[in-house]
């Protein structure tokens, strides 16, 4: 957006425009969790067994090898996104 010097925003109008836009994509979230409120308990189990399977892949896998590495990648970004859907079963009460 290009504004003239005249009509410049003031960093309170930002402010509030943020604001609306904040506001606008939690309704938006919301309504797409309660649309879908099955899909996040079975992507819950689902973390779960990926994890699962990752912590037995973690026995087996000699430590040295790159693989070793990725797969605690894969374990931490299984873990971080089972907690997320943990808090949005929580919040929005799915």
């Amino acid at each position: 957006m290009k504004f003239t010097p005249s009509e410049q925003p003031t960093n309170e109008s930002m402010g509030d425009e943020n604001k609306r836009q904040t506001r606008s994509f939690r309704t938006a979230l919301e309504v797409v969790i309660r649309d879908n409120r099955h899909a996040i308990p079975l992507l819950i189990v689902l973390c779960i067994v990926l994890l699962a399977l990752s912590v037995l892949s973690l026995l087996f896998i000699d430590r040295d090898s790159p693989s070793f590495v990725l797969l605690q990648i894969n374990f931490a970004m299984l873990g971080t996104f089972l907690a997320l859907l943990v808090g949005l079963r929580y919040r929005y009460g799915t």
